[in-house]
């Protein structure tokens, strides 16, 4: 976490609060900056601004995606004091961008400043002989100087693995028997979704969105892997497309792989909701109480394993 303060001047002490010119310590916004080390510069999106971390000041300054050479609006640039968890200080100068969901990015030289990044050409030194060089030793002091820097990281919990052997030789069986059941996507049979839709509402086509050039290849082949899946269809270009949506891409945790989203605000404003109770992490705890084993569901593709009935896919075409 960061904090973006702005900048203040105090002039000579005087008994006149009016001759203090000075932003009282708790104007000061609080924000969670991404750690990019491939942009120089720190970026925020517009909407994450506040005239009290300073007026916006203009600039020549122009800025472009990775992969890409379409400019981004700069609204302006401030000059604040960022501020890290452990209360390392560095004025600098942060500027306000467009962008749609855009991430904040705290720039390689500001993230050096804090301390927050840390990078020795040398390497570290070599560890004794007598010393513990196993792998969960080195993990937990990696992690521990990932914290001490002021990130916060996730760590996943240990698993231990108390099935009998010959528990583990049955569910093998049983996936070996039926393992066209677990391959590949699957689908729910004899279900198909239906959406609620007001007609009163108009359809809108939203303006294309060009996908950046650094995913169009990864794009194209998970669309061709959709395809063979019997996951998605194209539609031709005479036919008549009420409905289009944007398609936005981000990147998953594994290297080197996309996740498709469309876009739907435009269509959510035609969708009904329906009105059913969700259970709060309150209830779902006292249900669980007691409970000493847990399975695990793969959702990654739970959105294609339903299908959608004929007229609902008119509302659902993301332009590829």
């Amino acid at each position: 976490m960061t904090r973006l303060t702005r900048q203040c001047r105090r002039r000579p002490c005087s008994h006149q609060p009016t001759r203090q010119h000075c932003l009282p310590e708790h104007h000061c916004r609080q924000l969670q900056l991404f750690v990019d080390s491939g942009c120089k510069k720190t970026l925020i999106p517009l909407y994450l601004y506040q005239t009290e971390m300073g007026p916006l000041q203009p600039t020549k300054t122009r800025f472009h995606a990775y992969g890409t050479q379409t400019f981004i609006l700069v609204h302006g640039k401030i000059a604040p004091t960022l501020q890290s968890e452990n209360g390392a200080h560095h004025t600098t100068t942060v500027y306000v961008m467009e962008g749609h969901q855009a991430e904040p990015l705290l720039g390689d030289s500001d993230a050096k400043a804090l301390r927050i990044l840390a990078i020795n050409k040398k390497g570290h030194h070599a560890l004794p002989p007598d010393n513990d060089n196993s792998p969960e030793v080195l993990i937990a002091g990696i992690t521990d100087n990932i914290r001490a820097a002021g990130i916060q990281l996730h760590t996943p919990k240990e698993q231990t693995d108390t099935v009998a052997p010959e528990e583990h030789q049955r569910v093998n069986n049983l996936l070996e028997k039926h393992s066209a059941v677990f391959s590949g996507i699957g689908l729910l049979k004899n279900e198909e979704v239906h959406f609620h839709i007001d007609l009163s509402v108009p359809p809108v086509m939203a303006p294309y969105h060009a996908i950046p050039l650094a995913y169009q290849g990864k794009l194209s082949a998970h669309l061709q892997e959709l395809r063979k899946a019997d996951k998605f269809e194209d539609v031709k270009p005479q036919e008549q497309s009420p409905w289009v949506s944007n398609v936005v891409i981000t990147e998953k945790k594994q290297f080197g792989q996309i996740r498709m989203n469309i876009d739907m605000q435009q269509a959510n404003h035609a969708l009904g909701r329906t009105k059913r109770h969700v259970d709060t992490i309150k209830e779902i705890h006292h249900k669980l109480t007691g409970a000493t084993r847990f399975s695990e569901t793969d959702m990654s593709h739970g959105y294609h394993q339903i299908s959608l009935a004929g007229v609902m896919r008119n509302i659902n075409l993301p332009d590829t």
